[in-house]
């Protein structure tokens, strides 16, 4: 006789103190579904207590995105088959594919497919990708390299625990990561990126190669326009900043800090009128930032237009109450 232990026993315990419910009915002539839905419920009907169906049919409605609809299917294939890990899988796919996502929930789903199948690589993905946007860096990196023993050449693994490593400020293993990852596919969009924003933390020069062979690969990228303009910036070629900011405010006209860094630089160079142009049209597009209106008002002072700077700090105090530099400026122009 074969013993069950441990997490299986857990799940079937689980599983048998609950009264299992008959599933959702949806009859096969119901039209408000569409004909796929209607025609997997046909079947249900005819069978029941077969857990697939319903994961077929939570399926279908994921691919919907008939969210809620999906997620009453999926539960019940995991009352009668809690055992099956890509039932798990899906579920926390649903979960995170709602407009509330429950990602502890969903990482509790991702994990127990993988308890139940370990070298489940797409559970293990998501997982570790969740793992990282949670900070969790260490689990990560054993979430990870679990991916790159069962497979070597899995690049999206390696750019994770890339940055994994990068925010563990261990760059020299992070970098090694998003190089091999580009060995391994020399057009990878995020590795190019990765290795170049690397660079430029450094200000190093080099990284401007690298915005230039992410921009081939991706000529529209504002990421990379944007990135390579501020780099610029910070090396003191404002012209030619300038230019990339341009090109990302036409890519992504809601670009704010390329409005917003425009702005200083005209500042730099004290063409006030165009500065404040800038920073008006930044306002313009994103009236919740505070920033904008705090360069607004500095730039309305240079300009000797000091009510309208006044007023720009107040709404900077009403967007961030506890702003220390608007109070002194307040309290400088007598307000």
């Amino acid at each position: 006789m074969r013993f069950i232990t441990g997490f299986t026993a857990l799940l079937l315990f689980a599983v048998s103190c609950g009264k299992v419910e008959k599933g959702r009915f949806i009859a096969d002539n119901d039209t408000s579904f569409s004909a796929d839905i209607r025609s997997i419920s046909a079947r249900i009907n005819q069978d029941p207590a077969n857990a697939e169906l319903y994961y077929r049919r939570a399926n279908t409605f994921f691919f919907e995105k008939r969210y809620p609809d999906a997620r009453i299917d999926i539960d019940h294939a995991l009352v009668l088959d809690s055992l099956n890990p890509v039932y798990h899988f899906r579920k926390a796919e649903i979960l995170m594919a709602t407009d509330t996502a429950d990602s502890r929930k969903a990482m509790f789903h991702y994990a127990t497919a993988v308890r139940l199948k370990p070298g489940y690589e797409e559970a293990l993905a998501a997982l570790g990708k969740m793992q990282v946007a949670r900070q969790e860096y260490t689990q990560a990196e054993t979430t990870l390299n679990k991916i790159l023993e069962l497979n070597p050449g899995n690049t999206n693994a390696m750019l994770l625990l890339g940055i994994a490593y990068k925010e563990m400020k261990d760059t020299v293993r992070a970098m090694g990561r998003f190089e091999e990852a580009l060995r391994l596919q020399p057009n990878e969009f995020n590795a190019i990126m990765q290795i170049a924003n690397i660079y430029a933390a450094r200000r190093d020069p080099i990284a401007l190669q690298y915005y230039d062979r992410a921009l081939t690969v991706d000529e529209f990228s504002d990421e990379a326009m944007y990135a390579k303009g501020f780099l610029l910036q910070q090396l003191g070629r404002y012209k030619d900043a300038l230019s990339l900011y341009l090109r990302t405010k036409t890519t992504n006209p809601g670009h704010r800090f390329a409005y917003y860094n425009s702005a200083v630089i005209y500042g730099i160079f004290e063409d006030w009128k165009e500065a404040y142009r800038w920073a008006d049209d930044l306002i313009a597009i994103d009236d919740q930032f505070a920033k904008a209106f705090h360069y607004r008002g500095y730039v309305a002072e240079k300009l000797g237009r000091k009510t309208d700077a006044i007023g720009d700090y107040r709404r900077v105090l009403e967007l961030d109450p506890s702003n220390q530099l608007a109070k002194e400026d307040l309290a400088r122009l007598g307000n």
